[in-house]
């Protein structure tokens, strides 16, 4: 019995010349999934959060917390491009925790 292991990532498709992979192509769905998600939860902005509004905010004000407690002073520096990268990286994973995700193309 022979298993099959990819060592490089599997072409779906060619944009021209360039292969469009299931890695740039999950990455892409992780991309649109947080756009949708920010503009969903910022498009009825009130003073008392509702909603994904709600939500977003537990989730920022969160991270902003264990980033203060890290960074101090500059955690306003710190905040945007390391949650950025955190919220990427969790989404990417949880998507990757889909059955038939990983195995895209």
């Amino acid at each position: 019995m022979e298993s099959h292991v990819a060592l490089a990532a599997e072409k779906i498709f060619s944009i021209g010349p360039i292969p469009i992979t299931n890695t740039i192509f999950t990455t892409w769905i992780v991309t649109f999934i947080l756009i949708i998600f920010a503009y969903m939860a910022t498009r009825k902005i009130s003073a008392v959060p509702q909603g994904l509004q709600n939500i977003a905010e537990v989730a920022v004000e969160t991270f902003q917390d264990l980033v203060s407690t890290i960074a101090g002073d500059k955690t306003k520096v710190f905040l945007p491009i390391v949650g950025s990268f955190f919220f990427f990286i969790l989404f990417g994973n949880y998507l990757g925790l889909l059955p038939g995700i990983g195995t895209v193309g």
